[in-house]
């Protein structure tokens, strides 16, 4: 169960527990996934080196865990400490064993998850002045100026990770954090989830192994501006017809839009790769 895991785990003496042991009433679930549990921990004596003061522990949600879940927290440490220099990516802060299991801890990410925030934000957003000439749907002006900023720094960070030699390649609104708590700054961001990530060739699968990521952004994006899932149903593979799309993206953007962020999921005939 998640408690055996979690809590004993947290008690048993090895590197990091006995820190964790003495503070179990700063440990927190944040998060029960289909392969890791993710742990928030107010580091309030600084054991773990954190520059924040808290961190983020992840590890196999399973005490039967296997090769490939081991495999991932290796990979996502190894990459993010690869990235320590990039801002868009949690520092990767050390390598932990608890009760047996491998775990590894990071800087801790504050804000929500991109798919929190569009939740939020289509539940609350403007009402635009509706005109003679304007589509009762539309974005108003003012949401359509946060979105556009936000994706741009979302486009940014991938960017950065990109300039690092790195592919995320698992791209979606639940690997993105969005910070917008400071109003005397811009929203942050950070992209997490590093878990499948991997080093770029230095051949011609390169520019293939960008472009998924791309794709990926085009499909956030479209959550983005609209609301909408692009799939079928959350966590599918299959998208909706490209007429679905249109639809759905028209309503809600200007058509020179839509047909950027078209382009960029490759939808059809606004593929122009």
């Amino acid at each position: 169960s998640i408690e055996s895991i979690s809590m004993n785990t947290f008690s048993v003496s090895s590197v990091g527990s006995t820190v964790l042991d003495q503070n179990k009433q700063n440990i927190l679930e944040v998060h029960e996934g289909d392969t890791t549990n993710i742990f928030y921990f107010h580091d309030a004596d600084n054991k773990f080196g954190s520059h924040a003061g808290s961190v983020a522990i992840k590890l196999p949600n399973d005490e039967l865990f296997d090769n490939d879940q081991v495999t991932r927290l290796k990979n996502e440490y190894t990459v993010s400490r690869h990235l320590s220099q990039c801002a868009a990516v949690r520092s990767a802060i050390s390598e932990i064993e608890l009760r047996g299991v491998p775990a590894i801890v990071l800087e801790w990410a504050p804000g929500m998850t991109l798919g929190k925030w569009i939740s939020c934000f289509h539940s609350n957003m403007q009402s635009p002045v509706i005109t003679e000439n304007v589509y009762p749907s539309i974005l108003s002006k003012d949401d359509m100026s946060t979105i556009l900023n936000l994706a741009w720094n979302i486009s940014k960070a991938i960017a950065d990770i990109h300039d690092a030699g790195v592919v995320h390649n698992n791209l979606t609104t639940e690997n993105i954090i969005v910070d917008d708590s400071n109003e005397n700054t811009s929203v942050s961001v950070k992209i997490i989830g590093l878990g499948s990530a991997s080093f770029q060739n230095n051949n011609n699968g390169k520019s293939q192994m960008i472009r998924k990521d791309l794709t990926s952004l085009g499909f956030i994006f479209f959550e983005m501006f609209t609301g909408q899932y692009p799939f079928q149903a959350k966590g599918e593979n299959t998208l909706l017809s490209p007429n679905q799309l249109i639809f759905e993206l028209t309503c809600k953007v200007p058509l020179v839009i839509a047909k950027i962020l078209l382009h960029i999921m490759e939808i059809g005939g606004y593929n122009h790769s």
